[in-house]
């Protein structure tokens, strides 16, 4: 059985290919007949999945949330050591690109610009990142931070994160950055310690 004939996998190729236009050429890229050409499928099995292109797009923002946030917070809770490891791990792990199945580097910046032009995408987005920040201030918290410090670190370690993620970084430029963030985030939250 290959993997267009499974039901399932048919959903999962038009979301798929609806980020990775969404990632080269931005929401208005993002339609039925685009996608039924990229990935050889039919309009007809378009429909079998989703009733129009809205219900596509309402797809595509719970599967960024799920991969994107909800996995990659489950991944560092597997962790089960110290708050200051999680935060390694996180950092580690919301720096790595995106692979090219779900657009690749310019995913995320490609969803806030969606974000732009959507009141609904928008509201999605701002839900996310709410959650996103909530759960470094968590980790800040476990280290015994003041709730104070704990939210402004929250905010600068995600902004940083965002900023990131809107540039074009090699892999190489990208690990190095999160690794001295990592250091000096360590050393900052030490000294506040002491």
């Amino acid at each position: 059985m290959t993997d267009k004939s499974k039901p399932g996998s048919n959903k999962q190729a038009w979301v798929a290919a609806g980020f990775q236009l969404l990632s080269v050429g931005g929401i208005d890229s993002v339609r039925i007949d685009r996608i039924s050409k990229k990935i050889g499928l039919t309009r007809g099995s378009f429909y079998w999945h989703f009733k129009n292109r809205a219900e596509l797009l309402d797809e595509m923002l719970k599967v960024w949330h799920q991969l994107g946030t909800l996995q990659v917070i489950r991944l560092v809770e597997a962790e089960k050591t110290n708050p200051h490891k999680k935060l390694s791990t996180l950092l580690e792990l919301t720096t790595r690109r995106p692979g090219e199945k779900y657009g690749g580097k310019f995913t995320e910046l490609s969803i806030r610009v969606w974000g732009g032009q959507s009141e609904q995408a928008a509201k999605i987005i701002k839900q996310i990142d709410n959650e996103r920040v909530a759960y470094v201030h968590k980790l800040l918290i476990e280290m015994q931070l003041e709730p104070a410090l704990a939210s402004l670190l929250a905010e600068v370690i995600y902004n940083a994160f965002i900023g990131m993620m809107s540039r074009d970084l090699t892999e190489k430029q990208v690990s190095v950055i999160a690794n001295l963030a990592t250091n000096f985030l360590e050393d900052q939250i030490s000294q506040v310690k002491s």
